[in-house]
C-alpha cells in the first residue's frame, strides 16, 4: 500500500501572495467593468441626446407651424373689421410691416398695421400672449413714435394672441392697448366698451 502523501504545507508568504493575487484580479475585473459601463453610459447618453435634439427640431417646426396658423387666424380683414365695430374707419392695411429710420435700417416689425386718417394702429400677434410680450410692444411704439415716418399721427397699440391669461388682458388694458382674442373660429377685441381711451404714442 502506497504510502499518503504528505499535505504540502501552505505558508505565510504564500497567504499573502494568494491575497495579493485575488486583490489584482478583483481590481482588474472592477476597471473591465467600469470601462464597460462607461462606454455604455456613453452610448446611451448619446443616443438621449440625438432623441432630444430630434425631439427639439419637431418641436420647433410645430410651433412654427402654429404660430403661423396664429397668425394667419387674424388676417387684416378680421382685424380691421373687429376695430371697424369701435368706429375706426381703416383706410389701409398690411401685414409683417417693416418700419425702417432714417438710414434705411430696420427699426421695427409689425405683423399688422392698420391706418385710419391720421391714426395708425400696430398690432403685435402671438400664440401665447404674455405680459412680457405686451412689454415688448411697448418699446416698440416708442422705437416706432421716434421715426419721421410716423411724424404727426397717432400710434395705438394692440396685441393679439390665441392663447390671453385674464392676467395678461388687465395688464395690456393697464398699458392702453386694444386686446384680440381668438374665440373659437371668431375673434374678440377687449375692451368693446367705446368709452375706452387707447394710449397714443
Amino acid at each position: 500500500m502506497a504510502a499518503e502523501q504528505a499535505p504540502e504545507k501552505v505558508t505565510l508568504d504564500d497567504l499573502y501572495r494568494y491575497l495579493a493575487e485575488e486583490k489584482k484580479a478583483r481590481e482588474e475585473a472592477t476597471k473591465e467593468w467600469n470601462e464597460k459601463m462607461a462606454e455604455s453610459r456613453k452610448e446611451w447618453n448619446e443616443k438621449i441626446a440625438e432623441s432630444r435634439k430630434e425631439w427639439d427640431k419637431k418641436m420647433g417646426d410645430l410651433g412654427n407651424r402654429l404660430g403661423d396658423v396664429v397668425e394667419y387666424t387674424f388676417v387684416p380683414d378680421a382685424v380691421m373689421r373687429k376695430f371697424a365695430e369701435l368706429g375706426y374707419e381703416i383706410e389701409t392695411a398690411a401685414r409683417d410691416y417693416t418700419i425702417t429710420g432714417a438710414d434705411r435700417h430696420s427699426i421695427a416689425e409689425v405683423d399688422i398695421l392698420l391706418q385710419d386718417g391720421d391714426t395708425v394702429i400696430l398690432v403685435e400677434i402671438k400664440t401665447k400672449l404674455t405680459k412680457a410680450h405686451i412689454d415688448e410692444h411697448v418699446q416698440r411704439m416708442q422705437k416706432v413714435r421716434d421715426t419721421k415716418r410716423f411724424e404727426g399721427k397717432s400710434l395705438i397699440g394692440a396685441a393679439a394672441g390665441a392663447v390671453v391669461s385674464g392676467e395678461t388682458k388687465a395688464y395690456a388694458l393697464q398699458q392702453g392697448m386694444y386686446v384680440l382674442e381668438q374665440t373659437g373660429e371668431a375673434i374678440q377685441i377687449m375692451p368693446r366698451d367705446r368709452s375706452f381711451v387707447p394710449r397714443k404714442w
